[in-house]
């Protein structure tokens, strides 16, 4: 083997080896930071979704459970009366509360003494009202706001039907039917 190159330079070999090993220990080096770091982000996204998933079941355990009356136990809460006036007026609120106040052509039909809307026959004395609702909104979003407001209200509201016809400029046409009940008892 040659000591020296074409230029008359001493060839060094170990220079070549030394640079070799500090090439492979800083692949390796490098290797293992990309690897460590990895890592570390894997734990924290993991740590993330073992939170999320515990706010989640939080959020579920805590959720509102329905409840369920038997209807003897309602019967003293229904009102003894009905007054179209007074079912009217809450209608209104519970549009204006829901964003419905602009709605076009609100049109609501009284029917007082009709059939039951239940399979179950209920007590002789409970009378009920039948409610039909029709109107155009603007925004067929409100609808859902407007059954959560007519649910919030103490007076109970039977949804028999509801029909939601999407129009060409992005507002709908809602048609309702609702009951209501009273107990038709002299006091």
């Amino acid at each position: 083997m040659r000591n020296r190159d074409v230029f008359g330079h001493k060839i060094h070999r170990i220079n070549f080896v030394y640079l070799l090993v500090f090439l492979f220990a800083a692949v390796f080096a490098l290797r293992f930071a990309v690897i460590t770091l990895q890592e570390n982000r894997l734990e924290r996204l993991e740590a993330t979704a073992a939170e999320l998933q515990h706010s989640i079941n939080t959020l579920l355990a805590a959720e509102d459970a329905a409840t369920y009356h038997e209807i003897a136990a309602i019967l003293p809460s229904l009102p003894n009366e009905y007054s179209q006036i007074q079912i009217s007026d809450e209608l209104d609120y519970v549009r204006d509360r829901s964003g419905m106040a602009d709605a076009a052509e609100v049109q609501v039909v009284f029917r007082d003494g009709v059939a039951s809307p239940f399979d179950q026959p209920l007590a002789a004395t409970v009378k009920y009202v039948r409610i039909e609702l029709s109107m155009t909104v603007t925004d067929p979003a409100d609808i859902l706001v407007f059954l959560d407001e007519l649910i919030a209200l103490d007076r109970i509201y039977y949804i028999d039907d509801l029909a939601v016809s999407y129009l060409e400029d992005g507002g709908a046409d809602v048609s309702i039917i609702l009951y209501t009940f009273y107990n038709d008892v002299v006091l």
